[in-house]
């Protein structure tokens, strides 16, 4: 068997995945206004435990789920964990 027919195959296959990866109307657009973060500038020593018990924690903003938006494994959609962020510095 020649090489040639499976390696054109196979590119023919390739071309046709990366347009069908392009199409936009399966993907939403990003948001009108983008949300933003601010990080809280602290003294205070924390300790990176997964726990926010120290006071300082409660100065820094939170962005919770409405202000995120699922991107894998398909966009839109309900989240199956409930996450928040905080940013201290």
């Amino acid at each position: 068997m020649s090489v040639r027919p499976l390696l054109v195959s196979l590119i023919c296959l390739w071309q046709m995945t990366a347009t069908i990866a392009q199409n936009t109307e399966l993907n939403f657009p990003p948001p009108q206004i983008p949300p933003v973060i601010r990080a809280v500038k602290i003294v205070e020593k924390i300790t990176l435990d997964g726990l926010l018990n120290e006071t300082v924690w409660q100065q820094a903003q939170v962005l919770s789920g409405a202000d995120f938006f699922r991107m894998e494994p398909k966009q839109g959609g309900d989240f199956e964990f409930k996450t928040s962020v905080r940013l201290l510095f």
